[in-house]
This record gives structure tokens, sequence and C-alpha cells, in this order.
């Protein structure tokens, strides 16, 4: 329930938590309103639903304050998980205290949690922020009973703007949010929920209360955005902006100018490094390659092998370079500092990387901005690099920094500006499969494969293997492929250029599979797709709650050779096959000769954010997609008669 991810003040804080109760309050008798039901009106057959959350929201204090109360009933076994409870918080942001919980039992009896079984745990940590979760179980939960737990929180300073994460894996029957906005004066935007109707009313405290009811339980969807984007939430904006994005660009701007106060070490190298050069365009492309094969990233080491421990702090830009690392912010950072000796028009944009959130323009609270890459302008346009992001192109930036639509900010001294970091385009990031397959009598097969993978397919691929032994090299494209083919076995993974930045990825696999083809009398069935014969389709359901959500752009092209045993002959092969909706494409080919059989199958992606509502094509392309690759190659021994009804060369989509 990690409600809050802008925090007071616009700051990124760090540290404690409390919860230790003060003498604990009575317990209200659950009201009537909420003892009635028996059952979800608007989801019948729910395990269990959320009666009541309630969330009063003080704003007045310095620091802000808020009591959270929650009462679910549990209708069904399976709702007993709702006993589980996390809070996560942020250390630093805010304390929590006066946790409470009981279970109200049918028979009219309560069981209360001993502070004592109240766990506090370490649950993540990046760039100085860390996360803990705070954890217990609702004792005496059973099917029919009540399950009440309250705490406050403390804040570390105002809210400017605030955002409740409303929406639940359960079915929430009724929530009411009270605030007093002390210094602001709030207007709501209530997003992701469009059939859920929010009332308001104020008392003469000025306390103001809006309620909603019937809120849906949120939908896991395959392919959709980060579930803090995808749930439903209330936001509450100042009516009145005291500032604006280009103001803020500025103020950012002299932020960081303090960072590049003692840049002398960095001064000197960067006169080595571009030595030479003739034009912009290779200055950038020196001091680019410098800093990702010299300065070690600690976030993807972090990532990678747990928490990566600094020889000192980092705090100037020279830091960096006597540290030989940073974290990719710090490495951005640097490239701006490196490029603006060399004499080019340099800054730092900030940016709301996409794997964790969507950047809301309207949401005036610069925490969104979690990540930061380069801004270089060169002539009239500016360009965007991210040498934080391990073995990424020159010229693209890793797909979290990419835009759908604005999400940047470019600092600059007389006021930024809202930018989009254009997303790479699918052909980009083309993968390439060359595979030979030899089949056995028996239906064996063993085979080979060579792929080549360029830009941001490249830069993943790398990034997941270069901290790895050839031994974990050869588990994890195992694990990959055998979910296409779970039989497949991967004998040898050789990295051919596994640090050469600069060019396409080159892999190759060798590989079998000791029941590959299928024998039916004098008949042999081989799978047309060597890995995707077992897969299934993603998009099964029959609606669609959530936008289709794709990481990246993607183009994989598979040009596939199996030689046929001796003594067998080519039967059918599948048909042709093309669908084209312009940014989704697949395309399949077979073709034999001799004693070969030769298919391609390519799929585009080229495309970010589908609204639901284009869901059927989707669907339906996915589901011939799935079709297509279930399909068989048939082979029959030669010189058999053949059968009366041959068998067909396609599968239903598995």
């Amino acid at each position: 329930m990690r409600n809050s991810t802008h925090h007071p003040s616009g700051l990124l804080l760090a540290a404690v938590l409390l919860c230790h109760p003060a003498a604990a309050a009575e317990w209200d008798p659950i009201d009537s309103e909420y003892a009635a039901p028996t059952d979800c009106p608007k989801e019948p057959g729910c395990p269990a639903a959320v009666l009541l959350d309630h969330l009063f929201l003080d704003n007045g204090y310095l620091k802000a304050r808020e009591y959270r109360h929650r009462i679910l009933k549990v209708f069904k076994p399976e709702g007993l998980d709702a006993a589980a409870v996390s809070i996560p918080y942020l250390v630093g942001s805010w304390t929590v205290h006066e946790i409470e919980a009981r279970a109200v039992l049918p028979d009219g009896s309560e069981v209360k949690l001993a502070q004592k079984d109240i766990v506090i745990r370490r649950s993540a940590k990046a760039k100085g922020v860390s996360w803990k979760d705070i954890t217990f179980q609702i004792p005496g939960a059973e099917v029919g009973a009540f399950l009440e737990y309250r705490y406050r929180i403390i804040y570390a300073g105002q809210w400017r703007s605030y955002r409740w994460t409303i929406q639940d894996d359960l079915p929430i029957l009724k929530a009411v949010f009270k605030t007093k906005p002390g210094p602001y004066s709030w207007s709501p935007h209530l997003l992701q929920l469009p059939n859920v109707r929010i009332t308001s009313d104020a008392d003469e405290d000025g306390v103001r209360r809006y309620t909603l009811r019937d809120i849906p339980s949120f939908q896991d969807e395959p392919y959709m955005p980060p579930p803090d984007e995808a749930r439903g939430r209330l936001l509450l904006q100042p009516q009145v902006q005291v500032w604006a994005w280009p103001k803020v660009g500025g103020i950012m701007h002299e932020y960081l100018e303090k960072w590049f106060k003692r840049g002398s070490k960095a001064r000197e190298q960067t006169a080595v490094i571009v030595a030479g050069a003739t034009t912009p365009e290779e200055k950038v492309e020196r001091l680019y390659r410098w800093i990702q094969e010299n300065l070690d990233n600690t976030s993807f080491r972090e990532s990678a092998e747990g928490e990566v421990e600094e020889a000192a702090p980092i705090v100037y830009v020279d830091d960096v370079l006597t540290a030989g690392q940073g974290d990719s912010n710090q490495l951005a950072r640097t490239f701006v500092y490196m490029a603006r000796q060399a004499g080019l028009e340099a800054e730092v944009a900030l940016v709301t990387r996409r794997d964790e959130a969507f950047f809301r323009k309207d949401l005036y609270d610069v925490s969104q901005f979690d990540g930061e890459v380069a801004a270089i302008r060169l002539g009239e346009t500016w360009g965007y690099y991210d040498p934080g992001t391990p073995y990424c192109p020159l010229g693209m930036v890793g797909w979290p920094n990419e835009g759908i639509e604005e999400n940047a900010l470019v600092t600059r001294p007389n006021g930024g500006f809202i930018a989009r970091i254009p997303n790479s385009r699918a052909q980009a990031n083309l993968e390439r499969w060359t595979v030979s397959l030899v089949l056995g009598p028996d239906g064996s097969m063993t085979g080979e494969a060579e792929i080549a993978a360029h830009g941001l397919a490249a830069a993943e691929r790398r990034n997941a293997l270069d901290h790895l032994t050839p031994e974990e090299h050869l588990r994890q494209v195992e694990d990959a492929l055998q979910e296409g083919l779970p039989d497949l076995e991967v004998e040898t993974v050789e990295t051919l250029n596994l640090k050469e930045r600069g060019e396409p990825l080159r892999l190759k696999v060798k590989f079998h599979a000791d029941q590959f083809a299928a024998g039916a009398g004098s008949r042999m069935l081989v799978p047309a797709f060597v890995f995707h014969s077992g897969t299934t389709n993603p998009f099964q359901a029959p609606t669609r709650y959530n936008p289709i959500y794709f990481p990246r752009t993607s183009r994989r092209l598979e040009e596939v050779t199996v030689r046929i045993p001796e003594g067998y002959e080519v039967e059918t092969v599948p048909p042709k096959r093309t669908l084209d909706h312009q940014a989704l494409k697949y395309r399949f080919d077979a073709s034999s000769a001799a004693d070969r059989v030769k298919t391609t199958r390519e799929l585009v992606v080229d495309v970010l954010l589908v609204d639901a509502t284009r869901y059927a094509p989707v669907r339906t392309l996915y589901e011939e997609v799935a079709r297509v690759d279930g399909s068989q190659i048939v082979l029959r021994r030669a010189g058999s008669a053949p059968e009366q009804e041959p068998l067909a060369a396609t599968t239903e989509g598995r």
C-alpha cells in the first residue's frame, strides 16, 4: 500500500521509523453500516472486501500528520491473505506510530495484535534512498471475521500536492479522504477510476471530506504500465500554482552547479580525451566512450550484486574520477561537465523513469524526476545521451528514460524546459537469429544459433551477461530458451564480443533436444518454431482494463534452416502469413528444397503504449501469432503412400 510516491515539499529525504504506540485507544464497535455485507455487491464471489478505507491528512503542521484506518471482511478462505499487512515507508521521509490491529470474530470476540509481532525489514535501497516495510499478521483471522487496523504517520514536512493511491487488490466498498490542506487550497483529480463517483463537503473547521464508493479491485494484467501508474488514485493539487516548470528548471540548474565546483581533474582529463577532435560530434563520441569504458556504474552493480560500498562520498564531479565510479545520475553529470569543458552546450536533463511511473506535467512536484541524462545541443537540436546506462549506444538512452510523452526537464540558467526524449524505433533494436537444426530419425534435434543484437537489445543482453561467469551465461540463456521449448538443453554459449560497445552483440549458442519432433505412423511432426512452440498468448482475456504497455520497441527476425533425416521428405509446410497493424507486425514464411526446410519469422513492436480501447486488434494479432507459432512441418517417409486424411500443417495456438 505504497500510497505516496511524491515526498513532502518535493524533497528527496531518508531516515527513521518509530512504531511504539501511545496509550492505545479503545476500539469502537463495528458500525452497522459495515457489518451487513456478506459479499461484494459489484464483484460477486470476491474472497474479501475493504469495507472502509479512511485517511485523514492534517497538513496544518510543519510536519504533516496522517491517520489511516481500514476495516475488511473475509468471505472465503482465499480472503484470509488479507490478514497479512505491509506498510512500506521511505526511511527519513516519515515515521510511523501507534500501529494497532485486531480481528473481530463471527461470535463477537476479538483477537488483538501484539506489538512484539510487528516486523520491520528493509525492502529496497538505491542511490542513498532506503525503503523499509512494516509487516504484521492480524491474529485470529477466519472466514466471516472483520479485520481492522490503524496507524499514524508524521512526515518530515508539509505536502504541496498529495497523491492517494486508492485502488486495492480487493474491492473497496467505501473510501473516505479527509484533509486540512494547511497552507494550500487543493483541487481534486480522480485518475484511472472512470466509473467511480466522488462527492465532497467541508465542515466549519475547514476539514474537507471526499467520499468514494464501490471502487473495483485492481486487475493485474500482462504488459501493463507500472502498478503505481495504473492503479486508481486521488490527486490533490494546489488551486493556484506559484511556480512553473521553466522556473523549476532554473532553480535545479543552480542546485546542480554546486556539484560542478571542483572539476580540475575532469577538466584536465577532458583536454586529453578530445585532443585532435575536429567536430562537436567527434568530441561527444570520445567523451561518451571514455566514461562508459573507464567509470564503473554503481547503480547497475548494486542491482546485479547487491549493495555497493562507496570508496568515499561523491560530492563533486572530481570525486567520480577519483573513485573511478558513480551512480547513473553522477555519470550523466560528469558527461555534462566534460562536454562543457570541450566547448559544447550541455545541460542535465531530469527524467521520470517510466519503469516506476509516468511524468505528469500538471503535477508540480520535482520528486517525480528520479533519473538524469545529458542534453547536448548540436546546431539547433538538443540530443540526449545516457552514459549512466552501461553499454547504451551513443545517441540512445536506456528504455526507462525514453518518453512516451513529455518526460524530462532540461535545466538551464535562465529557466529550463519540458521535453520528450524520443524513443528508439524497432529497427534500431533489431535482434537477428540465424539458426541451423539437424533432425534425427528418432525425433531428436541438434542445433546452433548465431544471434546478432543491436541497439537497446544489445545493451540489455550485455548488462545481463557481463557480470556472470561462462557457466552462468549458459544457465541464463538456457532458462530463456526453455520458455519456448522446455525440453531444450544448451551445450555451449560463446560471447564473441561482449565488451565491444560500438558493435552489435554477437552470440553463438549450441543446443539439443532429445524429443523435438513427434512420430505419427509414417510421418514426423516438426515444430516450425524451435523457440516459440511452447509459448502462450499474453492477451487471452476477452476484455482489458489497463493500457497495453511495451517497455521498449523491438524487432526480432529469425531465419531457421531445418535439415530433415535421411529417408524422409517434406509433405507440407505451414502457409505464408503476414499481419500488418502498422506499429505491430508479424510475418511468417516457409519453403522446402531437397533435404531442407527454411522458415522465417519476424515480429515487430514499434509502439510503447496502446489504449485499452484498442485491445481488440492487439488481441486478434497475438491470437494469430500464437496459432501460427504452434505450426508444424509434416515429414513423410519416402516411398510411403499418402494417407487419406493428410495431417494439417498447423495446430491450434497453445
